[in-house]
């Protein structure tokens, strides 16, 4: 999945940079550290289309993660350049002792705090999502949204990405 995903990605980035637009990606890498990249040679790894991308663009080498390191809080932190005690995201699903939320996962409803996204939407810009945590919302005008081990009636709700809790 995540061939396919870093496949999508790098078509459209190619077909978007060939345009006389400007545009922003940000490509992210669940639990891939950028000094990684920086290593591939001494790893022994091949990543020509990545290099292409770090040669024509901007690497964050410097970037640390948050506390707790992982997904959702660290993306989440991404996008609104806040601590998850300020952004409301504070682990990949919800504190649910009772098992009756059936493992709820954040959405982007749950951010207590202003995202680069809808800084985007009030700029005037067009904003997209390709697996991005807590994504399912408002602001991305063209969204595939995280919603990978869901069941068929969760899946076709972040599709549409309405907005508000999932409800059956």
């Amino acid at each position: 999945m995540l061939r396919s995903l870093l496949l999508v990605v790098l078509v459209l980035a190619t077909a978007v940079l060939a345009q006389e637009d400007n545009y922003v990606f940000l490509i992210s890498i669940d639990g891939l550290r950028a000094d990684y990249l920086l290593r591939a040679d001494e790893l022994g790894v091949s990543i020509p289309n990545l290099r292409s991308l770090m040669a024509n663009g901007v690497l964050a080498e410097g970037a640390h993660t948050v506390t707790p390191a992982v997904t959702y809080p660290a993306h989440t932190s991404m996008i609104t350049g806040v601590v998850p005690n300020r952004h409301g995201i504070l682990y990949n699903g919800k504190f649910d002792p009772t098992g009756l939320g059936r493992g709820s996962f954040y959405f982007e409803y749950d951010i207590e705090a202003d995202t680069i996204f809808k800084a985007a939407k009030r700029a005037g810009l067009s904003t997209a999502g390709v697996n991005w945590p807590t994504s399912c919302g408002e602001s991305l005008d063209y969204n595939v949204p995280d919603a990978f081990g869901r069941d068929e009636q969760e899946l076709l709700y972040l599709r549409a990405c309405s907005h508000g809790p999932y409800k059956e």
